[in-house]
């Protein structure tokens, strides 16, 4: 099941697709299903060995700026207490979400 749900209920996913293909976030919105439909947010995230990764956070429209997405971040910190969480692919808005948590951003070097 790809679908984690943390405290609040949010779906917090892991990525999975092929190169050039739509991601699981994007799969997910696009889903009409009872469930999907009252959801306000979702994340989606790769968990490596060494560091997790945040890809994405998306929020329906009206629901922006009520912290939902500290509350995913505080959710892959809680299961993953023991690797970093990084930001990857960060819109102008997403950078100043990670620099405001005092996050830092993943990079291939």
């Amino acid at each position: 099941d790809n679908i984690k749900h943390g405290k609040k209920g949010f779906p917090i996913f892991m990525l999975r697709r092929g190169i050039g293909a739509p991601g699981t976030l994007d799969q997910f919105w696009k889903h009409k299903s009872p469930v999907t439909k009252k959801l306000a947010a979702a994340g989606q995230f790769i968990d490596l060995p060494d560091k997790v990764i945040f890809t994405h956070i998306a929020m329906r429209r009206g629901w922006k700026r009520r912290k939902l997405g500290t509350i995913m971040l505080n959710e892959l910190k809680r299961r993953f207490p023991d690797k970093p969480v990084l930001f990857h692919d960060l819109t102008d808005q997403g950078r100043k979400f990670m620099e405001h948590h005092g996050e830092e951003e993943y990079t291939d070097g």
